[in-house]
């Protein structure tokens, strides 16, 4: 048996990477902040990389929420950075259709997710649900 403490699991490095990019994002829209230039010396990162961060922001909402459900120890080479460069300036439509060979699992994550809205979608709402508009 081993001794010791075991490392915490952490959120794969393209999760934290959207999560900047969406706090960035927040940051200028609030007005919090003025200047992407500003925000890179604050955040200690290049202007170029600010940049890049914020491309994240362009690929399709299907791509970003399967991101965003990758589980802390997901391997951190699972899905990249620089894998998903190839999508982010494709129209979103192509970027579904791509998706499949470049972002592991994701196919899967579609339909799953697509057989949950189905399945909430024929779920009754609930006694008010049936009553009629007043």
């Amino acid at each position: 048996m081993l001794q010791g403490k075991t490392k915490p699991l952490e959120l794969p490095p393209i999760r934290k990477m959207l999560d900047q990019a969406e706090e960035i994002q927040r940051l200028l829209a609030s007005g919090e902040e003025t200047s992407r230039s500003k925000l890179a010396r604050e955040l200690q990162l290049t202007k170029p990389r600010v940049t890049q961060l914020m491309k994240l922001l362009g690929l399709h909402p299907q791509i970003r929420a399967y991101i965003k459900r990758l589980p802390p120890g997901t391997p951190e080479r699972f899905v990249t950075e620089r894998g998903l460069r190839a999508l982010v300036n494709k129209p979103l439509d192509k970027q579904l259709e791509l998706a499949g060979g470049v972002v592991p699992g994701f196919e899967v994550f579609v339909e799953h997710e697509a057989r949950r809205e189905r399945s909430d979608a024929l779920r009754p709402m609930g006694k008010a649900a049936l009553l009629p508009p007043a």
